[in-house]
């Protein structure tokens, strides 16, 4: 599996879908953005290693982390009228 970022009707994998998403983040992650200046082989290939060793160095959890509060507002689905409702929610 990778990342795959679409802006547009133009879609990007690999560094060039993570550049460019760190592209628009706040600082310091958008700094990393200036990786863009490497070749794109030497820029994917260490996408690749990171992805590949990526459970070793973070760990791995049986479950993924559910969004609450202001991040979830960040969701292009988030719908505020289901906050009130949700009994997940802790906020």
């Amino acid at each position: 599996s990778t990342l795959v970022l679409i802006q547009g009707d133009r879609h990007y994998v690999y560094s060039d879908a993570a550049l460019r998403t760190m592209a628009v983040l706040d600082w310091p992650w958008r700094g990393l953005a200036a990786f863009a200046l490497v070749p794109s082989p030497v820029r994917d290939a260490c996408y690749k290693f990171v992805a590949r060793y990526r459970y070793l160095v973070f760990g791995k959890t049986e479950s993924c982390r559910v969004p609450t509060g202001d991040f979830r507002r960040r969701f292009i689905d988030y719908r505020p009228e289901e906050e009130e409702a949700d009994p997940i929610s802790s906020t």
